[in-house]
């Protein structure tokens, strides 16, 4: 099988992200990844602060009601993207345990952040994004 473009759009990944809500199973390439990490950030770094600002009239030291709400509805998501990313370089997401050491995060982050897909089909599945229709991509 030859490896297939598997790159998302911006609202492929986001809509992804929330349909493949906890999903610990199949493949998410870099993109995938990368998009969603920047509408996260869009959200949770500049829409929430805002509107906390905006709602109750202050200014957090640190996150706000809007920002611990997207917090929390993201974290589930999250971990099933960061075992997905692990699934596409051929790697369990047991290796998420490695975020426990400090020195762990390092691996982690290469592997989940930067490594390429694996080509073609791995002991995780085919080389399809987790949550896309077959007829997309």
């Amino acid at each position: 099988m030859l490896h297939t473009n598997r790159n998302v759009t911006f609202q492929q990944a986001f809509i992804l992200f929330f349909r493949n809500y906890s999903n610990f199973k199949g493949r998410s390439n870099k993109s995938a990844f990368w998009w969603f990490a920047l509408a996260s950030f869009l959200i949770g770094g500049i829409v929430a602060p805002l509107l906390d600002k905006f709602f109750f009239a202050t200014e957090y030291e640190g996150m706000g009601l809007f920002g611990g709400i997207w917090a929390l509805i993201t974290l589930i998501p999250w971990f099933s993207l960061y075992t997905r990313r692990l699934h596409d370089s051929n790697r369990s997401g047991w290796w998420l345990l490695l975020c426990i050491t400090i020195i762990g995060i390092i691996p982690l982050f290469w592997w989940i952040c930067v490594s390429k897909s694996t080509q073609g089909p791995n002991k995780y599945g085919d080389d399809v994004e987790a949550g896309l229709d077959q007829g997309g991509s």
